[in-house]
Parts: C-alpha cells; sequence; structure tokens
C-alpha cells in the first residue's frame, strides 16, 4: 500500500534560536505557519539530495525561460516545483561548480579536418503564431477549480494570488506572488495573464504569459493545478 505523501505527525526537535527567530518572522511576512516553511525547507533538501518523492516519483525538472541554456536555473526565480530555495534559505543552496574550459582548437571546429568546408547553417525556424482565442459556450458561466472549490468567474478582472485582501482566488503558497495572476474578460473571451510573478504561470508543461482560455483548460502556478471549465 502506498504511503499517503499528505500525512502528518506531531514532532519535537532542538531548533537554534536564532533560526526559529528568522522563520517566525518569513512566516508573519509569508502570511503561512512556520510549521509550513520548515516542511518545505526539509522537502527542498531532500530533492537536492536526490532523493525520490513519496510514490517512487521523482522531483520534477525546472523549466528553463527562453533563451538561457538547458539546465540552468534562471535568475531570481523561487519555486516550490523547481528545487530553488524559499526567500532566506540561500544558505541551503548547493555549490555549482565552474565550466572547465574547452582546450584550443587552432581556428577550426573540433573534429574538423584541414580543408574541410564549414556546415551549412540550417535556416532559422518560423515564428509560431499565438492561438487564435476560443469562443465560450453561448451563456454559461467560467468556473475556476482549486482544491476541490469551483469559484465562478463573473466580472472583467478576477485575480489569483496570495493576498487574502485583493485577490478572488487566494493560493496560501509562499512562492506564489500576492498577486500572481488574472483573468481578463475581453470581447467575450477569458484571458490568463500573468502579472509579471516570479514563478510564472505554466500550461502544459510550457511558461505562458497571456493565454486565452478553453474548456478543460488546466493552468499550473507552483505546484498548484487550477482547472477551467463551463459546466
Amino acid at each position: 500500500m502506498t504511503e499517503d505523501p499528505n500525512r502528518k505527525t506531531y514532532r519535537q526537535f532542538q531548533c537554534r534560536d536564532y533560526l526559529w527567530d528568522t522563520y517566525e518572522q518569513m512566516s508573519r511576512e509569508l502570511e503561512c505557519s512556520v510549521d509550513y516553511l520548515i516542511n518545505e525547507a526539509m522537502r527542498h533538501y531532500a530533492r537536492t539530495q536526490g532523493k525520490a518523492q513519496p510514490g517512487g516519483t521523482a522531483a520534477p525538472q525546472p523549466m528553463g525561460r527562453p533563451g538561457m541554456p538547458t539546465g540552468a536555473p534562471p535568475m531570481g526565480r523561487v519555486g516550490m516545483g523547481t528545487g530553488a530555495p524559499l526567500p532566506g534559505m540561500n544558505g541551503m543552496r548547493q555549490p555549482v561548480p565552474s565550466p572547465v574550459g574547452a582546450p584550443a582548437t587552432n581556428g577550426r571546429p573540433m573534429g574538423a579536418y584541414p580543408n574541410q568546408a564549414p556546415a551549412q547553417r540550417m535556416p532559422p525556424m518560423a515564428q509560431q503564431r499565438p492561438p487564435a482565442p476560443m469562443a465560450p459556450p453561448s451563456g454559461g458561466v467560467l468556473m475556476a477549480v482549486f482544491e476541490g472549490q469551483r469559484y465562478p468567474i463573473t466580472k472583467d478582472e478576477f485575480f489569483i494570488g496570495r493576498s487574502n485582501k485583493s485577490c478572488d482566488l487566494i493560493v496560501k503558497d509562499p512562492n506564489v506572488s500576492r498577486q500572481h495572476a488574472r483573468i481578463v474578460r475581453h470581447q467575450g473571451q477569458f484571458w490568463m495573464v500573468d502579472m509579471g510573478s516570479t514563478n510564472g504561470i505554466e500550461y502544459q508543461g510550457g511558461r505562458v504569459d497571456r493565454r486565452p482560455i478553453a474548456e478543460g483548460d488546466v493552468f499550473r502556478i507552483c505546484d498548484h493545478e487550477i482547472v477551467f471549465t463551463y459546466r
């Protein structure tokens, strides 16, 4: 039988006073409990050591920003699902090995023979056009389904984030920005729009800044999925 990854047990441990004071301050700033921050710190450390998640699944690899090399973490990006540390936990970051310099090649590529013509460059791929908006079902109300609860979207701007005061759908996660995203209605079409958040919005495994919402679409914010439906 697979162990429930969400099961929690009361624990006791000794902690340095200055660390506890730091976590209490972070708890107030991020509007979450100290227990939650300690759990996230422990989970992050396990991932940096290559330990598998409960159920034997490997930790997901971080999504790189456009223009950055594969495997290099984006600067300034913090995310639960990406393996980057929480704010204030820079001491737990693993050292990054320095790149090894390439040997001299005498002006020609490695593996090339003298008098060999350089390889022809491939033509650039055509830029993909953004998807065309899909017309919503007539008379239907768009619903955002999050953690089993349905949120009707009945206004032109619907905000998603961590703030209790300014958001319509609240995600209690310190990796989620206070105002992370908003849903905008324009000419009868709803759009998911990133509000310049640190960890961004993912759709079908890729990061998006703005995308029309269709029936059954699933958007991911950090480790949280939000499903949209007119039913």
